[in-house]
C-alpha cells in the first residue's frame, strides 16, 4: 500500500512539473512578432547579479526572429517586459540577459520555496502601450537637472555634463554595471551589478558606444544609488534627430554615471533631463 500511495505521490509530482513546463514553455505574441520559450529551468552558468542567498536563479531560455534580435531598443523593450509570476500574482523581473543570435536567456531572481511548477509568464505588452501612448515627451533644456523621489522617499538629482567626463577619469576609478551585460574584447561577459575598473572598461565593446554622462546627488549609499540609477534607465528614453531609444548598459562610478545605447553619435553639447510620470526623458 505504501509502494502505492508513493507511486501515486510521484506522478502527481510529475504531473505538476509537467505543468509548469507547459505554462512556462510555448509560442508567445510580442508586438505581432513571435517569441517561443524553448525552456525553463532552475539555475545555469550565471544568475543575477544581485540575487540573494533566499533566492534561486530560473533559466529562462527563448527564441526570437532576426529583426528583433538586431534590434537592440527592441530587445531590451521585450527583455523588461517579460515577468515571471507566481500563484499570488507577484511578479519577478529579469535581472540579466544572455544573447547569442536569436537565441535569448533571461536571469530571474526568484524567491526559495516558489518553484518553476507555481511560475508563469507574462510579457506585458499592453503596460509598454501605455506609456507609449501617455502623449508628447515633455521639453527639456539643455543641461537641466531633475529630481527624482524614489519609493523609498529618498531623492536622486541627476544632473548632464559633458559625456567626456567619463573617459577622464582614472583607470583605477571603480565602475558598477547594471541594466545589461557588458562584453569585453577578450570574449568575456559581465552581468549587470558586476564591479570593474575603469581601464577594464576601456577594453569593452560598449566603451565607445555613445554615452550621457551626469553627476547623481543623494543621500543614498553607492550600491543603493548604483540600483535607483540602474532601475531608473531601465525605463528611460533618449529621443534625438527625432528617434528614440533606451539604454542598454548602466556604469557608475563614485563621482558620476552615464547611460550607454547603441545608436549614432550624440551631438555635442549638453542634453537635457526631463520627468513625466516617474519616467526620465533625455533630449538633445
Amino acid at each position: 500500500m505504501k509502494r502505492i500511495l508513493s507511486l501515486i505521490l510521484a506522478l502527481c509530482l510529475c504531473a505538476a512539473a509537467g505543468t509548469a513546463l507547459a505554462e512556462l514553455k510555448g509560442t508567445y505574441s510580442w508586438k505581432d512578432m513571435t517569441v517561443e520559450v524553448t525552456e525553463a529551468e532552475e539555475g545555469g552558468m550565471f544568475a543575477p547579479a544581485d540575487m540573494t542567498d533566499n533566492e534561486y536563479c530560473v533559466s529562462l531560455h527563448y527564441t526570437v526572429p532576426k529583426d528583433l534580435a538586431a534590434d537592440s531598443d527592441g530587445m531590451h523593450e521585450l527583455y523588461i517586459s517579460m515577468l515571471l509570476q507566481d500563484i499570488e500574482g507577484n511578479t519577478y523581473a529579469p535581472g540579466a540577459r544572455l544573447s547569442n543570435d536569436t537565441e535569448q536567456t533571461n536571469l530571474y531572481a526568484v524567491p526559495k520555496g516558489i518553484g518553476l511548477e507555481h511560475l508563469t509568464l507574462v510579457i506585458s505588452v499592453a503596460e509598454g502601450e501605455e506609456t507609449a501612448s501617455t502623449g508628447e515627451a515633455p521639453q527639456a533644456e539643455p543641461g537641466a537637472a531633475v529630481e527624482i523621489t524614489l519609493d523609498s522617499g529618498d531623492v536622486l538629482k541627476l544632473t548632464p555634463i559633458e559625456a567626456s567626463a567619463f573617459a577622464n577619469q582614472g583607470d583605477n576609478v571603480s565602475v558598477k554595471t547594471r541594466i545589461g551585460p557588458t562584453n569585453h574584447k577578450s570574449g568575456s561577459t559581465f552581468l549587470a551589478g558586476s564591479q570593474l575598473g575603469l581601464g577594464t572598461m576601456r577594453n569593452t565593446r560598449q566603451y565607445d558606444l555613445p554615452r550621457v554622462v551626469f553627476t547623481y546627488d543623494t543621500a543614498l549609499d553607492k550600491d543603493a544609488a548604483a540600483d535607483a540609477i540602474g532601475a531608473i534607465g531601465a525605463g528611460a528614453t533618449l529621443t534625438v534627430n527625432g528617434q528614440t531609444y533606451s539604454p542598454i548598459l548602466a556604469w557608475i562610478t563614485d563621482q558620476m554615471a552615464c547611460y550607454i545605447f547603441d545608436c549614432d553619435a550624440l551631438p555635442e553639447g549638453l542634453p537635457g533631463f526631463a520627468l513625466q510620470d516617474g519616467k526620465l526623458f533625455i533630449q538633445y
